[in-house]
């Protein structure tokens, strides 16, 4: 991961990749607004997006619409 996250949520999208937001670093630091998306393929991280609020032990789900 780009940041150190505890407390953060995740999916698996139907892409394969894996999609990780908010969550926080220690206690003592605010929570984190930020998302990152896991490329198992090409084994890396990458930034994307920024969440309204910043949040922690939240759900994530994929609509498939």
């Amino acid at each position: 991961m780009i940041k150190h996250r505890e407390f953060h949520a995740g999916v698996l999208l139907s892409d394969g990749r894996y999609l990780v937001s908010g969550g926080f670093s220690s206690p003592s630091t605010p929570d984190h607004m930020d998302a990152e998306i896991y490329d198992p393929l090409t084994s890396t991280w990458t930034a994307t997006g920024v969440m309204s609020q910043p949040r922690h032990n939240h759900v994530l789900l994929e609509v498939k619409g």
